[in-house]
């Protein structure tokens, strides 16, 4: 019962991520965000980026006021 609760959550917030206007990068960042906690990590992931360029610009993504709502 309480994976199939967890999946229902899940879908919920993929959802929720999808419908929220971010553009395809911005939703791949939160959703990688949401699984890792980890900012550079999912900065790079979502933007194909090197760790220098995401240890920037992965805090800026995360801090966008439209990300953070």
């Amino acid at each position: 019962m309480k994976d199939k609760k967890k999946e229902e959550i899940t879908a919920n917030i993929v959802e929720e991520v999808y419908d929220s206007g971010l553009t395809e990068k911005e939703q791949d960042f939160v959703l990688y965000y949401l699984y890792s906690h980890n900012i550079v990590q999912s900065y790079m992931k979502a933007y194909g980026a090197e760790r220098k360029q995401a240890l920037k610009k992965g805090y800026e993504v995360y801090h966008k006021e439209k990300i953070q709502n």
